[in-house]
């Protein structure tokens, strides 16, 4: 309609509706596309806003997870001390025979880590970095990033090297029950003495433990860190970022 009542005022020369037709244009479109773009600030604003608490949560439960299985690896540490203990002294209490043989079977075994990274990995594969203005969160993001990178490297590396002493221990005793399911007390088959005096033997068990206990710790500052981003996180979630900061 805009265009037939342009073309009618030419041929006329009417200039001055000419220029203002096209004036009514121009506004429409600049308009149009300013109402498009506010639209699509206030999407990207829910958005990050929802990226935001979703990461907090991600965090929270990487921290809550690492709790609930620092609780197993404690337990794992306290009957590794068990079996250390009795083996230097030569002698095995009745009442130790059972967190023995379970410390004994389970020497070595730490859990592994386990962090909620879903929320960033939706932000980095569908581009939604570009939509957080945060400049510290966009760094903050890819710092923890190469942090668990670095952390779980070196778990792995611990992890294999547990595995491979664990190898040279695995023929001195026989499982005799033990229920994998529950993790109930395992019975085992062995001659105490001779594991007492097997110095080479508690030598293995030694590095273990000093193994075990190095990947604990690096569980524990993982932890730490995905901790620490999270209390930041939820610090500055109410905080409008400068606008220079986009």
């Amino acid at each position: 309609m805009i265009l037939r009542r342009i073309t009618e005022h030419v041929k006329t020369q009417n200039w001055f509706a000419v220029a203002l037709d096209f004036l009514i244009v121009v506004v429409g479109v600049f308009v149009g596309l300013q109402v498009n773009d506010w639209n699509t600030e206030r999407q990207n604003r829910m958005l990050e806003g929802d990226y935001v608490e979703r990461l907090l949560v991600d965090m929270e439960k990487s921290v809550e997870d690492r709790k609930s299985d620092a609780i197993w690896d404690e337990e794992r540490r306290r009957t590794r001390q068990i079996v250390l203990t009795a083996l230097r002294s030569g002698e095995l209490q009745p009442d130790k025979r059972n967190d023995f043989d379970t410390g004994l079977l389970l020497f070595g075994y730490v859990s592994g880590p386990r962090v909620r990274w879903a929320t960033v990995d939706e932000i980095q594969s569908t581009g939604g970095t570009t939509i957080i203005r945060d400049v510290w969160l966009r760094a903050e993001i890819g710092r923890l990033q190469s942090e668990i990178a670095r952390r779980k490297g070196l778990n792995a590396t611990l992890s294999e090297t547990i595995s491979s002493l664990r190898e040279k221990i695995a023929n001195r005793y026989e499982v005799v029950n033990f229920d994998y399911s529950s993790e109930r007390g395992a019975t085992l088959n062995y001659d105490f003495a001779a594991l007492a005096e097997d110095t080479e033997f508690l030598n293995l068990l030694s590095q273990i433990d000093y193994y075990a206990r190095t990947k604990s710790n690096n569980l524990d500052n993982l932890a730490a860190a995905i901790d620490a981003f999270g209390h930041e996180l939820g610090q500055r979630r109410n905080i409008k970022p400068e606008p220079n900061s986009q």
